[in-house]
């Protein structure tokens, strides 16, 4: 579960890298429109926006990771070996 979670960590920040080196990028476009009185797009950067990404990144890391692991720990290691299928594989093939 650990790596699940530095997995999440690590993907928004780099995905908070990624959105700031977009919007600098799109605010950076000049816009020429007679009916606007904008020479550029206005974008809005929060710390809640980051926080609401930085958690979304989290949940589902936590999910990929714990879901998976739930499943393998249910399942029983000396009929995997022999290969025999568990119920858990029947119901989601």
């Amino acid at each position: 579960m650990p790596e699940a979670l530095i997995l999440g960590v690590v993907s928004g920040l780099l995905g908070f890298v990624l959105g700031y080196l977009l919007c600098l990028a799109i605010g950076s476009v000049e816009i020429r429109n007679p009916f606007l009185d904008v020479t550029r797009i206005p974008l809005a950067h929060s710390l809640w926006h980051y926080a609401i990404a930085l958690g979304v990144a989290m949940a589902s890391s936590f999910a990929a990771g714990y879901l998976p692991a739930r499943r393998a720990a249910r399942a029983h290691p000396v009929e995997i070996i022999r290969g025999a299928t568990c119920a858990c594989t029947a119901a989601f093939s």
